[in-house]
């Protein structure tokens, strides 16, 4: 369990930074393992510490401290180098990063261990399926979620969001959004980095077949509730015109928190592929999606979110995983190339 892996990083006192997407309760967990022990907190929405860190003269001295809990990290905009610097000068104090996205330098991985506090997710906590197709897994809802850089045009930003959430998994261009929310190409991509930076949409390309290049992107929420939180649409799931496109959103979604680190793509009809070692794997997942290595129905969908992507040296191994998974599956070879690992197919 993450909370055990945290208190266990906080008792034997070294620097470690949690992550996880917006309002999934990384905050509450670090003040409960923290309790009484002594630290100080500082969050990146104060802009007095934002602005103490970031200049070269009257920087705060850390000697005197126990724990410095660095939250909403984003918002400081620390970098590898800042962290680099702190553990060199105060090699006694424990630094707690707490933010979003990556904390990265041009590829430099981080040199303290990262937590992950996945967002609510439905192997976890499960509920009614159409309630989470229309609020999202958050048990209190969609909450207010901020974006941890300066907009020059925040109502273009609030569209641009808009119009992702009425297109959501539809195959989009940079420039054809650009011409709806009135910006160019590059504000578009440098708007919709933002977004992804501060764990609010997905983005993907959609392209021939994996592994190529192209001009087209699908984007997807973290959350369906999100999404419909854009849109203040919380009609009942059945029967909306947009029903599919909640169904295939709440299952990229919660795929991801499954398996958060795997190159993806999608083809130009749909089908959402994942790399597995050096075979890419195909998931239908809308009525389009026809042609895919799995298709999945409403009715068994819970072993496509909790696959963690192993191939099956045979069939008996495989169906001894379906029988215990509930996934109906069978196994087939690659035409192509008779000497590659089996391939996972659904029969659904």
């Amino acid at each position: 369990m993450i909370q055990h892996e945290v208190r266990r990083s906080v008792l034997s006192r070294e620097s470690f930074y949690l992550r996880g997407a917006p309002s999934v309760g990384k905050t509450t967990l670090i003040r409960e393992v923290l309790g009484n022990l002594p630290h100080v907190y500082c969050s990146g929405w104060n802009l007095q510490w934002r602005n103490i860190l970031h200049r070269r003269e009257g920087r705060p001295h850390y000697g005197w401290m126990d724990r410095l809990v660095f939250d909403n990290a984003e918002w400081i905009e620390l970098s590898v180098n800042l962290i680099e610097q702190q553990l060199r000068e105060y090699p006694m104090v424990q630094f707690i990063y707490v933010g979003v996205g990556e904390l990265t330098n041009q590829g430099v991985e981080l040199p303290i261990k990262t937590h992950r506090l996945s967002q609510f997710s439905w192997v976890e906590v499960g509920g009614e399926l159409e309630r989470r197709l229309v609020w999202g897994m958050h048990p209190t809802g969609p909450r207010e979620v901020r974006i941890p850089w300066e907009v020059r045009k925040e109502g273009r930003l609030a569209k641009l969001v808009g119009v992702l959430a009425e297109r959501v998994g539809e195959e989009v261009t940079l420039r054809r959004i650009g011409e709806r929310v009135g910006v160019d190409k590059a504000t578009v991509g440098r708007y919709l980095g933002l977004l992804e930076a501060a764990g609010l949409v997905h983005s993907f390309p959609s392209v021939a077949k994996p592994g190529e290049k192209g001009q087209y992107r699908r984007v997807f929420f973290h959350d369906n509730g999100i999404r419909n939180a854009a849109l203040q649409d919380w009609r009942p799931w059945r029967g909306r015109e947009d029903a599919e496109a909640l169904w295939v959103n709440f299952l990229v979604a919660e795929r991801l928190k499954v398996r958060p680190n795997v190159e993806r793509c999608f083809d130009r009809s749909g089908v959402l592929f994942e790399r597995c070692g050096e075979e890419w794997v195909g998931f239908g997942l809308s009525r389009e999606a026809s042609h895919a290595h799995y298709r999945l129905s409403r009715d068994h969908f819970e072993w496509f979110l909790r696959w963690e992507g192993h191939l099956f040296q045979n069939a008996q191994a495989a169906s001894a995983w379906s029988r215990s998974m509930s996934a109906p599956l069978r196994v087939i070879a690659p035409r192509s190339d008779a000497r590659r690992r089996n391939w996972l197919s659904g029969g659904l």
